[in-house]
């Protein structure tokens, strides 16, 4: 996933996949200067980059968790600190921002099957809304953010 000013480009990538420790979110200099950097700690869980906040100050990414599945996670990027913003016993997957970065597009099976749903970011808790009817999957935002 390439940054919103083109400088870096974000990837999951195992540090030792003979190790059996799952990938974590590392990102390098898109002209290839300097080395690669971990963004996140390596673990047992899968994490993949999802998407960035428009002032490139979030990495939004999905964490396959042990215990409840795909779950929604952000990355403050000067800080370094994730957090969980969508964590429940459903799987919360492929997750994109709104062009604004006002909006989290979401797959879920709290229904039983997958759905997409919208919610405002970062303020999850601020209403949800269900896109999809009968199933949906893998939401993207058109350019315009409509």
């Amino acid at each position: 996933m390439w940054t919103g000013d083109g400088a870096h480009i974000a990837f999951s990538s195992s540090p030792d996949p003979e190790q059996r420790v799952r990938p974590r979110i590392k990102w390098k200099a898109a002209d290839g200067t300097g080395e690669i950097e971990a963004l996140t700690e390596a673990g047992t869980t899968l994490q993949l980059p999802q998407g960035l906040s428009p002032d490139g100050s979030q990495l939004v990414f999905t964490e396959l968790a042990e215990d409840t599945g795909w779950d929604v996670w952000t990355l403050d990027l000067e800080g370094r600190e994730a957090r969980p913003v969508l964590d429940t016993e459903y799987n919360e997957d492929s997750a994109d921002l709104s062009p604004d970065g006002r909006w989290l597009a979401f797959q879920s099976d709290s229904t039983g099957t997958n759905e997409v749903y919208v919610r405002p970011f970062s303020d999850v808790e601020g209403g949800l809304w269900q896109i999809s009817n009968g199933s949906g999957q893998e939401p993207n935002w058109s350019p315009d953010g409509r």
